[in-house]
Formats: structure tokens, C-alpha cells, sequence
């Protein structure tokens, strides 16, 4: 399978274990065990073919095709379900702050109780995830205090500023500072495909000021938001740097052959995942 083509500036493309992983190169040089993965190296057939990572009644992909899924992407990461933790997303604005007592929630426990869209840690060989399906995907990096986080950030996590608040947990519990975080925005549907209304520009810039017109683009068919600007112009309201952020371009929606996308087929879709792993003694080689 030829997936040179889904490398970016930034970006590189790693075979871990079978799996196909977007990596961004500077976590790559860094030692970070990390990835966004793309629709393939997993075992779902038909529209969820094949590295689906969420399943629901309402979707015909099988929760046994979900499960080996998850075990596949684990495996590659030397991890079981025990040593990861994924998100409850519903679109809110929080981040929780997650240990090894929390291993397997989501995976071989159940869910977070309440809505969390956000995972930060400073625990070591515990891989934390966020799910994404055109919604823009965040990891989290901070070489000084050695904390990581991962963040699903869709057009109401952004409008609440999820992102900045994720960065200012992790000042708050492990004294990191803006300015030194290595940001990483993974798969996402670009601005060439993300049609919006008048009222959702206007709910933006009027809560968060006339800087983010620049996210917003007219054609000649409507008016399109590019939700990786809004979130990189708000991270840099708080603090990060604008080198520090690194950008994945290709778009989710109009990549069908490689990513699953919400808005090209809507409930009945596949979903990714962005993951990313503190390494301890023996993982400091892991992607």
C-alpha cells in the first residue's frame, strides 16, 4: 500500500507493527511513543474498512471487529488495555488529569462517567487517547516536565477553548510553561471542505474577536472555516509558540481512500484515534 502520499511538511509516515501511523517528526526526534492513525491496519470490513475504533448500535460495524481493533493498535504500542485510556467525548471542553489507576477506562473498564474530550499525564508507559472523524485532533508535548495530553477539539470543544484549557491544566498540575509545549495537529477536514453559516462565523469572532476572521474563506458556493487557524491563533493567545505547532494538511474529508470522515459519510463511519505515551526506561525507542 503506497501512503508516502499522506506525508506533509512535518509529518512522516510510520509503519509500527503493521500499522500505518501519521507521526509528527519533531515528537519523532524527541523519543515520543505517538501516532494518528489513518483507516487502515485493523480487521473492520465495508465502509469501516478496516482500523475503526468506535462502535455504537446505531453503526453496523461489529463491537468484536472494534475490540481487535483497539488489541492491534495496543499491541503496536507494547501496551495492553490496562496501560490506556481513551476519552468519553461529547463535544464539551473538558480535560481530566489521568493516572494509572485510571488504565482501561474506556477500553477494559467502562467509559468516563461525564463528557471528557481532553487526557493529560505525566505517568509513564500510559497511552492516552482521543478519537476524531474530521474534528481536529491535538497531542501535547512538554520535554521539560515530561507531560503529554491529547485533545478532541470539534467546533464546540474549539468555541470553548478546550485547547488553551488544556494547556493551562497542565501548567497548573506540572508547572509547564507555554512557551516550551510542542503542539502536534493531526488529521482534521480542511478548510476546503468545511462549509459553515454566517451565524457560526459570527458566534466566533464575536466571543473571540475579529483575529479569527482570517479562518474564514467566501467562495463563490459559501462560506468555509478553518478550524486548525482558529486553533492555533487561540493557542498562541495563551502562550505557545507558533513554531511549536506543527500542522497536518491533508483534509480527512476529501481523503476517503485513507481517513474516515463524519461529514463525507456521516453515522455511518469509521473513527480514528491520536495517541500518544510518556516513555519510561523502555520505550524511549517506541514511535
Amino acid at each position: 500500500m503506497e501512503l508516502k502520499s499522506l506525508e506533509c511538511e512535518g509529518f512522516s509516515v510510520i509503519n509500527k507493527s503493521g500499522i500505518p501511523l501519521i507521526c509528527d517528526d519533531r515528537l519523532l526526534s524527541l523519543g515520543v511513543p505517538h501516532g494518528f492513525t489513518t483507516r487502515h491496519g485493523g480487521v473492520s470490513e465495508g465502509e469501516f474498512a478496516s482500523l475503526n475504533l468506535a462502535w455504537s448500535e446505531t453503526r453496523s460495524d461489529t463491537k468484536e471487529s472494534v475490540d481487535q481493533n483497539y488489541d492491534i493498535l495496543l499491541s503496536a504500542f507494547g501496551v495492553s488495555r490496562d496501560d490506556a485510556v481513551r476519552t468519553n467525548q461529547t463535544h464539551t471542553n473538558v480535560t481530566r488529569y489521568v493516572t494509572q489507576a485510571d488504565g482501561g477506562t474506556g477500553l477494559s473498564r467502562p467509559d468516563f462517567s461525564e463528557g471528557v474530550d481532553g487526557l493529560i499525564t505525566d505517568t509513564k508507559n500510559l497511552l492516552i487517547m482521543a478519537r476524531m472523524a474530521d474534528c481536529l485532533p491535538i497531542l501535547i508535548y512538554d520535554t521539560k516536565k515530561r507531560a503529554v495530553g491529547a485533545v478532541h477539539s470539534g467546533w464546540k470543544g474549539t468555541m470553548e477553548l478546550i485547547a488553551p484549557l488544556a494547556v493551562a491544566d497542565m501548567q497548573r498540575r506540572f508547572g509547564c510553561k507555554p512557551n516550551e509545549l510542542f503542539i502536534s495537529f493531526g488529521p482534521s477536514v480542511g478548510q476546503c471542505c468545511y462549509r459553515v453559516g454566517e451565524e457560526f462565523r459570527d458566534s466566533f469572532i464575536s466571543r473571540h474577536g475579529t483575529s479569527l476572521e482570517a479562518a474564514f474563506r467566501y467562495t463563490t458556493d459559501g462560506l468555509y472555516a478553518d478550524m486548525r487557524t482558529i486553533n492555533r491563533i487561540l493557542l498562541e493567545r495563551c502562550g505557545v509558540k507558533r513554531e511549536n505547532i506543527s500542522i497536518y494538511t491533508p483534509c480527512t474529508c476529501c481523503t476517503p481512500e485513507h481517513f474516515f470522515s463524519y461529514r463525507r459519510q456521516k453515522d455511518q463511519r469509521g473513527t480514528m484515534s491520536a495517541v500518544i505515551m510518556l516513555p519510561g526506561k523502555n520505550q524511549e525507542e517506541q514511535v
